[in-house]
């Protein structure tokens, strides 16, 4: 109870530790305790959400006005319709780097979004290595960014890529 009243992260396991330090060394602080996802899993999204307010932290509420970006985008075909712009903002499951990208700019530019956790299901050849540049892209907004991808060997390399950059 100590812990969670100061804000301490709690580790449970020595993967969970090292996580939480290759997190912390590699990333400024956060402003705030908002966070908007980016997915194209939307069930992966919900248990992210479910785990970070488990862990104290807020899902950030998107302003109106990035939400009217998203609705214009959908409007003019540059997204799905049956896309969720809300958080957690799925891209679904055919997204290219594109698609992310897009997402990620728009969370990143919301006022309202302190931290951005990206989520990559590499479960679609239209998610390619493309995602390693656009992460890096997003870099210049200068919120603290936290890539996730799950899986088996090639989404660790792209994890690995992106923690190089």
């Amino acid at each position: 109870a100590a812990f969670e009243q100061s804000g301490v992260l709690e580790a449970t396991t020595m993967r969970q530790l090292f996580n939480y330090a290759k997190v912390l060394a590699m990333q400024k602080p956060a402003k705030g305790d908002r966070v908007a996802i980016v997915t194209n899993g939307g069930g992966a999204g919900v248990m992210m959400s479910d785990g970070l307010l488990e862990r104290g932290l807020k899902m950030a509420e998107l302003s109106e006005e990035t939400l009217k970006k998203f609705e214009e985008d959908v409007k003019a075909g540059k997204l799905p319709a049956h896309m969720s712009y809300k958080n957690p903002i799925d891209v679904i499951g055919d997204a290219p780097s594109s698609r992310y990208e897009i997402a990620m700019r728009y969370a990143l530019e919301d006022p309202n979004v302190d931290v951005l956790v990206v989520i990559a299901l590499f479960q679609s050849p239209a998610l390619d290595e493309g995602i390693i540049d656009a992460v890096e892209r997003m870099k210049a907004y200068g919120k603290p960014i936290v890539f996730v991808a799950p899986g088996g060997d090639f989404p660790h390399k792209m994890a690995r890529n992106i923690e190089q950059k």
